[in-house]
């Protein structure tokens, strides 16, 4: 079974407890037994079984963004900016977007166990005037679609930290073997 490292429960588990008891123990009341376990155990190098890890996200995401048909994605912003170290970020409006991007592919293994990603194409539009990329995640067919689109929120939040504005991220489904994210500005 596939397996998720615990930094985002521990980075959950911190944002939560900044809410208040009544908010912490609401969101514990949503949760599985094992899920429960986990959410309270888990640290930063602590793995997890992919789906009680979705199971997480998925109850977190609504409580933290309430009302909001992105609740995941935002979530995934979220902790692409609470994980990557402040260091980091402020390098990165001096790389290129592709620079980063491509080598930002290499931490999935930092984050799960199963699978690989990488991107496809990164092509600057006619003029110079924009740029697509794809970035495609093999080896992981049960990817759960929870995490997907948490996924879509990462790469949302990896972009905004390069200083990227106006773009949107389209998240392809239709092959289980090559699960694909393409990013365009508009």
């Amino acid at each position: 079974m596939a397996r998720h490292k615990g930094n985002s429960i521990f980075t959950l588990r911190k944002l939560f407890k900044t809410k208040g008891e009544p908010f912490f123990q609401a969101f514990l009341g949503r949760l599985s037994p094992e899920a429960k376990k986990d959410f309270l155990s888990a640290i930063s190098v602590t793995w997890v079984d992919i789906e009680i890890y979705a199971e997480i996200i998925e109850k977190a995401a609504p409580l933290i963004y309430p009302n909001d048909s992105k609740c995941l994605e935002k979530l995934g912003t979220y902790l692409v900016k609470e994980h990557l170290p402040k260091l980091y970020k402020i390098f990165f409006p001096v790389f290129s977007l592709k620079f980063v991007i491509t080598k930002s592919t290499r931490i999935w293994p930092h984050y799960y166990d199963t699978g690989a990603s990488h991107i496809e194409n990164f092509a600057v539009k006619e003029g110079g005037q924009g740029y697509r990329l794809t970035m495609v995640v093999t080896g992981f067919p049960e990817l759960p679609k929870v995490l997907r689109k948490l996924v879509s929120g990462w790469i949302y939040g990896m972009m905004e930290i390069c200083g990227e504005t106006n773009f949107i991220i389209k998240l392809d489904e239709s092959n289980p073997n090559a699960w694909s994210w393409t990013a365009d500005n508009r």
